[in-house]
């Protein structure tokens, strides 16, 4: 996916369409999914550096904590079909 300047981005073929807001965030990100179900992904957050920071079960929102400022890259793994989805976020603090 291309992110454009408001946060949106551009799917490609069996991207679910997950959204992520705010972008930027202060720590608390929330997530939409076009489609598909929340249980089957897992979230996977990495530094800029391609450091794992945390990982998670998709819900609808997650809270960053003891993470410093910067830019990091979510990604979106299909726990049923092994497909990843990426995103990138900057936490600002």
């Amino acid at each position: 996916p291309v992110s454009t300047s408001n946060g949106s981005t551009e799917t490609q073929p069996g991207d679910p369409g997950i959204r992520v807001f705010p972008n930027p965030t202060g720590g608390e990100l929330h997530f939409e999914l076009e489609k598909g179900n929340y249980t089957d992904y897992k979230v996977l957050v990495f530094s800029a550096t391609g450091q794992l920071v945390t990982q998670a079960e998709l819900a609808g929102e997650m809270v960053l904590e003891n993470v410093e400022a910067g830019v990091y890259f979510l990604q979106f793994l299909n726990q049923k079909t092994g497909e990843r989805f990426i995103r990138k976020v900057l936490l600002v603090k």
